[in-house]
C-alpha cells in the first residue's frame, strides 16, 4: 500500500507506506513517509515497483527517465527522448513502460538492466497507462481520438529449477 504524492508543480515527490499499523487507541492507519525526492516541477509519470522498491519517473522536458531507489535515495538515469508523459511498471517482470504522446509510441524497458526492450505504436496523443501483472498487458488511455490501445509485453516468464547444488541428501539415524 503505497502513494506517491506530488504537490503540483512543487518539484518534489514524495513516497509514502499506507500500510503502517495503526497508532495505539485511535484505530487510524498513520502514513509513513518513506521518501522525498527533489526533481523537476514538469515531472509526469510515476510508477513503483514494489517488488524492487523502485519507481520510475517521467517528465516531458527532460530527455531521461528517472528511476528512484526508495531504499537508499539514489537515483539513476535512463537516457531515452523526451515527451515521456506517463509510467507504468509490472513488478514480476521488472518491466517498465512509458508512454511518448509526441510520438504517439509506448517504449518497453527492462528495469534490471534499463536497456529498451521495443517500441509500440499506440492511439493519438497517449496519456495514461496501466498494466496488469498477472496477465502482463499494458493498457493506453489515448486523448485524442478518445481511444485506447491494448497490447501484451509478451509472456511472464516461469521459473524452472535446472540444478540443484550442492546436492544434499538427508538421512536418519535412529
Amino acid at each position: 500500500n503505497w502513494a506517491v504524492v506530488t504537490p503540483g508543480g512543487s518539484g518534489t515527490i514524495s513516497i509514502v507506506d499506507l500500510g503502517q499499523p495503526a497508532s495505539q487507541g485511535t484505530g487510524e492507519r498513520i502514513p509513513d513517509v518513506v521518501a522525498t525526492l527533489t526533481l523537476t516541477t514538469s515531472i509526469r509519470g510515476v510508477a513503483i515497483n514494489t517488488q524492487t522498491n523502485q519507481a520510475l519517473l517521467t517528465d516531458p522536458n527532460n530527455s531521461n527517465l528517472a528511476v528512484f531507489n526508495v531504499l537508499d535515495d539514489s537515483v539513476g538515469a535512463i537516457s531515452y527522448d523526451q515527451a515521456e508523459v506517463a509510467a507504468a511498471v509490472n513488478p514480476l517482470t521488472n518491466q517498465g513502460v512509458v508512454l511518448n504522446n509526441l510520438g504517439n509510441v509506448a517504449s518497453v524497458f527492462d528495469l534490471q538492466t534499463n536497456a529498451l526492450l521495443g517500441t509500440v505504436a499506440v492511439g493519438d496523443d497517449p496519456e495514461a497507462i496501466a498494466i496488469d501483472p498477472t496477465t502482463n498487458t499494458a493498457v493506453v488511455a489515448n486523448k485524442g481520438g478518445n481511444s485506447v490501445s491494448i497490447f501484451s509485453l509478451g509472456p511472464i516468464r516461469t521459473f524452472e529449477m535446472t540444478e540443484l547444488s550442492p546436492r544434499v541428501t538427508l538421512s536418519s539415524q535412529n
